[in-house]
């Protein structure tokens, strides 16, 4: 049925010829559509949906890839407790540091990764406490209350970039000849990375 003259070739997943092609035409028929609207309906859409591919187009978050039904209630429990201690929404009112978060994180995931699931104090999962801190870090970027304190890396000096590039050019000189060239002998053959190429480049 395919042949070289299909337009979805690379959309095509051989879930049948007639369903990609009406695809295809819905595209087409569109006025004022854009290339890359046409191009969300020709590669792959499992149906002809022309709203779900201007979402896609345009950029938007495809929200339904989130796992919502599993997550949401823990992460929801887990954000109500922390309410109730220090008020709702607290991080997008008054300023919050990076580093209370960061500790959070490190217990919730250490605690995780040494085989505990369920948090001992919130009798909720540590997955969702690390979604919760991971959430009020977000938002608290986006309210403007966030404040970095993080320790800063440490900057390259100009003395150290010029070691670092002097060690470079070292590097690279002796990978362009063995440094064995002017020895009377070698003494590691069997390791040597040159493999017995040192008389072949001795006398080019």
């Amino acid at each position: 049925m395919c042949n070289d003259n299909c337009p979805n070739l690379v959309g095509c997943i051989a879930l049948g010829c007639r369903r990609y092609r009406k695809d295809y035409l819905v595209a087409q028929s569109i006025t004022g559509a854009d290339d890359a609207f046409r191009r969300v309906l020709m590669q792959g859409a499992p149906a002809a949906n022309p709203k779900a591919a201007r979402a896609v187009a345009d950029g938007k978050a495809p929200l339904d890839y989130l796992e919502s039904a599993v997550c949401d209630p823990s992460e929801a429990r887990v954000m109500f407790s922390g309410a109730q201690k220090y008020g709702r929404r607290n991080f997008r009112d008054s300023t919050i540091k990076a580093t209370t978060y960061v500790g959070a994180l490190r217990r919730h995931v250490n605690a995780f990764a040494s085989g505990e699931d369920i948090d001992p104090d919130s009798g909720e999962p540590h997955l969702a406490h690390i979604r919760a801190c991971c959430a009020v870090l977000m938002s608290a970027q986006d309210a403007n209350t966030y404040h970095d304190d993080r320790r800063v890396q440490f900057s390259i000096t100009p003395q150290y970039q010029r070691g670092v590039d002097e060690l470079a050019e070292e590097l690279a000189a002796d990978a362009k000849a063995p440094p064995c060239i002017d020895k009377g002998g070698c003494d590691t053959p069997a390791i040597c990375r040159w493999h017995g190429q040192c008389m072949d480049k001795a006398t080019t």
